[in-house]
């Protein structure tokens, strides 16, 4: 999750700062942050983002 905010400019860009550290959700990880969240799939370890 860190490379993919990191690909996308760090708190510049539109996810802003993380608001909550990674924690455990059912089937992976997720980080959330200011304007959406970070999601980490176990099953085929990919990591996606979304926006509130």
């Amino acid at each position: 999750m860190r490379k993919r905010w990191a690909s996308l400019g760090w708190e510049r860009s539109w996810l802003g700062y993380p608001t909550r550290g990674e924690h455990a959700v059912p089937g992976g990880r997720r980080t959330d942050f200011q304007h959406g969240y970070a999601y980490w799939n176990a099953a085929n370890n990919t990591v996606t983002t979304s926006g509130y």
